[in-house]
């Protein structure tokens, strides 16, 4: 116990050198677990004198602030990676079409590509519009 008063210190004092409690540090608290309690019920590993619900507040927040980033990155990598895939295929279409039209292919003047597909105004196929 992190106390400046004298009763809390001669107290935390008492329960270190008592063979009854054990110290148990977790990050700058020290929590103190009764020994005589531990092993029965339902609490197997002792009572607690101290609180943890601060220190369990922490790590949650810790927690929650490591899976947020996590998410995060994991979003902004898949967007990359389907923004790279439709510059991708958008490159291909251009590359096709400025290869059918250096081969002077008949069927793009009736609106057909040599794979049976209508242009739509944009030059591309029905129905893969990204």
């Amino acid at each position: 116990m992190t106390s400046t008063s004298g009763s809390a210190k001669k107290k935390s004092s008492k329960m270190e050198s008592s063979k009854a409690w054990r110290a148990l540090s977790v990050g700058e608290k020290t929590i103190y677990i009764d020994r005589a309690k531990r092993g029965r019920g339902e609490n197997k590993k002792g009572t607690f004198v101290a609180s943890l619900d601060p220190v369990l507040n922490d790590l949650r927040g810790k927690l929650m602030d490591a899976i947020n980033d996590s998410h995060n990155r994991l979003v902004a990598a898949v967007d990359d990676e389907l923004r790279k895939a439709q510059d991708h295929i958008q490159r291909q279409r251009k590359q096709k079409r400025k290869q059918q039209e250096e081969d002077g292919d008949d069927d793009e003047e009736n609106g057909q590509e040599e794979d049976g597909g209508d242009d739509d105004e944009n030059g591309q196929e029905d129905g893969l519009h990204p």
